[in-house]
């Protein structure tokens, strides 16, 4: 890739259906299904709102979000047994173990 492509507003997304639809390929033979539900909050939203409900149907999180909002999720009591990933954070903090 050229460092003078832009780069799309949806590369998040669109990594995750890329991602998506190539699981499905091999996810058919082993009996497997997938989906995956986006949901968008605006820059002055509620992440935590939109997490509880995100978390109110699935256990697993793929987040886009600053290092602060994943960490206010993973205190959420409905994230107590959920799997958050965060695409996007570059913060080392979120690896290290207390």
């Amino acid at each position: 890739m050229s460092n003078l492509d832009p780069l799309p507003d949806d590369l998040g997304t669109a990594g995750a259906e890329l991602a998506l639809s190539d699981n499905l390929t091999t996810a058919k033979f082993l009996g497997h299904t997938y989906e995956l539900t986006v949901l968008t909050v605006p820059e002055d939203g509620n992440w935590l709102d939109t997490a509880r409900r995100a978390l109110s149907q699935t256990s697993f999180l793929i987040l886009d979000a600053p290092a602060q909002a994943q960490l206010a999720v993973a205190d959420l009591p409905e994230a107590a047994d959920a799997i958050l990933l965060n695409a996007s954070a570059r913060d080392r903090d979120l690896r290290h173990t207390a």
